[in-house]
């Protein structure tokens, strides 16, 4: 298994918002996770991520997960490391270590040349390539 949640529990103020989740995920599998507005979608991620605490019940990670937002949430005042660390600075976990690790993933998905650019850099450049404004 490289994901396995027993009994994950959230709940905000009176709000329970994930209440005994349990999910089972094989190497190689993809999945979505689909719902309505306020249902527990983004805090589930963001449990799994680390942005934000669980209530309740364990969750055992063995590999790598990834997860893309529904909308780019990235702040255009920051270099793409800078929005790619931003999660760990903002949890005082940045280390020089943790640096190389994100610029090593940047270059493993063919993006190095945009490491140290803005994000409206990217798009000005696809612009150009494609002609349009």
């Amino acid at each position: 298994m490289i994901l396995e949640i027993n009994n994950l529990s959230k709940t905000y103020g009176n709000k329970k918002i994930l209440d005994n989740i349990n999910l089972k995920l094989k190497e190689g599998e993809i999945i979505s996770v689909i719902g309505a507005s306020g249902s527990g979608k983004s805090t589930l991620l963001n449990i799994l991520t680390g942005i934000t605490n669980k209530d309740s019940g364990k969750i055992n990670i063995n590999g790598e997960i990834s997860y893309m937002l529904q909308s780019d949430a990235l702040i255009e005042s920051y270099k793409n490391i800078d929005n790619a660390l931003i999660g760990l600075k903002v949890k005082k976990k940045l280390t020089n270590k943790k640096i190389k690790e994100a610029k090593k993933y940047f270059i493993k998905y063919n993006l190095k040349d945009y490491i140290y650019k803005y994000p409206k850099e990217e798009l000005d450049e696809c612009d150009e390539d494609t002609g349009s404004n």
